[in-house]
């Protein structure tokens, strides 16, 4: 179902093609939903607690086998970021399916090896959804104050990372966490 709705708005809207002032991406609106709504189904349903670490092993062999069908599929159905084309169709398909298969992998190797809370895992935990609500100004705005620095786009693409990262967690825990209001909301 997310392939094929990665699909259908590809039609319209294709790989990076931002709007809203370049802050939105349509094209992953669909993995962004189904993200929301399973993470909050999974926090009800306690899911998480029994993801069981078989689920790796399976999800670990569909990333893989995604991985290796990469580029004899991109060779024959050529890109397919958007439009009507079969590429595109199967790009959707295939990044659904790696994508949800890295989630789960990644979700299973954390529970199974970081599972433990100590004082700054709990901290970064408790701010993680708030860091991801603000990280995109955050990040934009970094991005557009090295637009004028003369450096590799590589060095400034670790730049903004390295920044953003350490600012997102902190503006969550410092400055959203002080508005009326916040904590039944975000936190």
């Amino acid at each position: 179902a997310l392939g094929l709705a990665y699909f259908l708005v590809r039609i319209w809207f294709p790989v990076n093609q931002w709007v809203l002032f370049h802050t939105f991406e349509p094209a992953h609106l669909p993995l962004y939903l189904l993200m929301t709504a399973g993470g909050i189904l999974a926090y009800r349903n306690r899911w998480l607690d029994t993801l069981p670490v078989s689920s790796a092993r399976l999800w670990g062999a569909i990333v893989l086998v995604g991985i290796l069908v990469l580029p004899p599929m991109l060779l024959t159905f050529g890109p397919g970021n958007g439009g009507f084309t079969p590429g595109a169709f199967m790009h959707a398909i295939w990044e659904a399916f790696v994508g949800i298969g890295m989630v789960v992998l990644l979700l299973t190797l954390f529970k199974k090896y970081l599972g433990t809370a100590g004082p700054v895992r709990q901290a970064l935990s408790e701010n993680i959804y708030a860091g991801y609500l603000i990280y995109l100004p955050i990040v934009m705005s970094l991005q557009w104050l090295l637009i004028p620095v003369a450096i590799p786009s590589l060095a400034k693409f670790f730049l903004v990372g390295i920044f953003s990262i350490p600012i997102c967690f902190l503006a969550s825990q410092y400055l959203l966490r002080r508005i009326p209001y916040a904590a039944r909301v975000i936190f």
